[in-house]
């Protein structure tokens, strides 16, 4: 006490002292502001016991201080009125985290913010009391609440402002990461942009180079073989079929040079045929074309050449006087051949004629003319597909051929009444086409070792006379015209016992003619028929 009323006697100070009241006052001032910054409470004593020992519990001591210090009263009055007081702004500021509307700050006045902050808490309304200046609590227990509430709160603000500055750092963390990982990523592009870059030149380069060096390689080797090629060249025989071998690379030069070589060897070998040369070969070609893989003869015809005139005809000075009547001066074809009766099959001996406008049957001692067919009258040639050498001729329907007896009686066209050959040529070529003397024959049956000669030379003929090639039909079964009779030719190739090896047997039976070939050869299979060949 005498610190407060007459100062402190260790001040070294050179001004006055202060009064006894100024001091009382300066103190005064200070314990109240040091009241005011706390919360104030009352707090009673009681001793237990007047021993002051633990664990002593005297009830009428204890009761005695209870009614002494009025406790009960107290303590009554306390829970009747509002026992705790505070202002709006403390108020709000010490709990405003517990509103949304009023945190983080409150933009209006303390009362209004007060009231919102106690409206958003689970905690009923006779517990508070609004003043002019203050709010009141009523019990220590809604205190309580309220500090658990703003305990739970700090707790959970504590915590979101964790996660915050985490996210935070995490953030800035990544954003850095994301910029060093930019950085050296572009970098170590840059750095393989540029060995990519490096890596095509150089290959690029590599390339360039072998592509030059492969060029002048090629150049190389071309000029190789065909300086090799000057000095080895093949024979010029077309049937040749060497040739110089040549690299991987020049196989198709080589090809197109072994072409152009044979085409040239081919044009050579032609120069060196005259008119009949060249004719024979076409006549080659053209049977190719019609019975390659057709007819069984053809292979074993391939190497015979077609001779034409095998009983030298031309020459016959007989035939010349003939053929002048006939107008059918070119013997295309002459050989005796076999003409098979349409009644039993026979085989009857007759001289084949064919010329570049007719088809001629004569007698071969006489050399008398029995028929002439003009070759446009021929529409379709028949044959088998085996070694039987027989082919049938079809003549158009309406054609009528003139036989001997009315060529020799003929009294219209008749010059000298005998009946020579050259009489019967004359009586031919003027009873041709007239009916009323001639005799419908039909088809014609031949068999003759040369029927692969005969049916080529007469397909020409025949194309030339009419400007398309007639009909070839190569079959085991077809229909012949025997004048007033339709019969059907069928051929068959066995090795039957009635028939020798090689030999053909033919019989009649109505409508019907069987060709059978006494041999055990493979048959060819059957082949498109009536398929006109150029």
């Amino acid at each position: 006490m005498f610190n407060v009323f007459e100062g402190n006697p260790k001040r070294t100070t050179l001004k006055r002292a202060a009064s006894a009241g100024t001091q009382f006052k300066i103190s005064v001032g200070a314990l109240m502001g040091n009241l005011q910054s706390k919360t104030p409470h009352f707090v009673r004593c009681i001793k237990p016991n007047e021993l002051k020992q633990p664990r002593i519990f005297e009830n009428a001591l204890v009761q005695h201080q209870v009614r002494y210090l009025c406790l009960v009263q107290t303590i009554k009055v306390r829970k009747s009125s509002f026992a705790h007081s505070e202002s709006y702004e403390s108020f709000l500021h010490r709990y405003k985290m517990l509103s949304p509307h009023t945190w983080p700050s409150w933009r209006g006045s303390a009362v209004e913010g007060a009231s919102y902050l106690l409206r958003d808490l689970p905690l009923s309304s006779p517990h508070f009391a609004f003043g002019r200046t203050r709010i009141f609590v009523r019990g220590e227990k809604t205190v309580a609440e309220l500090e658990e509430f703003r305990r739970q709160r700090l707790e959970d603000l504590a915590a979101l402002v964790q996660k915050m500055w985490r996210g935070y750092r995490c953030r800035q963390r990544y954003i850095l990461m994301r910029q060093s990982q930019i950085v050296i990523a572009s970098a170590w592009r840059s750095w393989r942009a540029r060995e990519e870059y490096r890596e095509l030149k150089r290959r690029k380069q590599i390339e360039w180079a072998v592509q030059v060096i492969q060029t002048h390689y090629l150049q190389w080797r071309r000029r190789q073989f065909l300086q090799r090629l000057c000095v080895s060249l093949p024979s010029e025989s077309p049937m040749c079929r060497e040739w110089p071998a040549a690299a991987k690379r020049l196989s198709d030069t080589s090809l197109l040079l072994r072409r152009i070589h044979h085409k040239w060897r081919c044009h050579k070998y032609r120069l060196k045929f005259d008119q009949t040369a060249r004719n024979r070969m076409r006549e080659k070609v053209t049977a190719s074309i019609i019975f390659r893989d057709r007819k069984a003869s053809y292979p074993r015809s391939v190497s015979h050449p077609f001779l034409g005139d095998y009983v030298r005809l031309r020459q016959n000075v007989q035939w010349k006087k003939i053929c002048v009547e006939t107008n059918d001066q070119y013997v295309v074809f002459a050989d005796i051949i076999n003409k098979i009766t349409r009644s039993s099959g026979k085989f009857v001996p007759i001289l084949f004629v064919l010329s570049t406008s007719s088809m001629l049957i004569l007698d071969q001692r006489t050399l008398q003319i029995k028929y002439r067919v003009p070759a446009a009258d021929i529409y379709r040639l028949s044959l088998s597909p085996y070694l039987d050498d027989v082919a049938i001729f079809h003549i158009k329907a309406g054609c009528e051929l003139p036989s001997l007896a009315h060529e020799a009686g003929c009294s219209d066209c008749s010059r000298g009444g005998g009946s020579s050959p050259l009489q019967g040529a004359e009586h031919a070529t003027g009873c041709l086409f007239q009916s009323d003397y001639g005799k419908k024959k039909g088809d014609f049956v031949f068999h003759t070792g040369h029927v692969i000669e005969i049916v080529t030379k007469l397909f020409l003929v025949i194309q030339n006379a009419v400007g398309k090639p007639p009909e070839v039909n190569i079959n085991t079964e077809f229909e012949a015209n025997f004048g007033s009779q339709t019969v059907m030719l069928s051929f068959k190739c066995a090795g039957l016992p009635e028939v020798q090896p090689g030999q053909i047997k033919i019989m009649r039976k109505g409508s019907r003619m069987e060709v059978l070939y006494g041999a055990k050869l493979q048959v060819l299979p059957d082949c498109q028929m009536r398929i006109p060949v150029q």
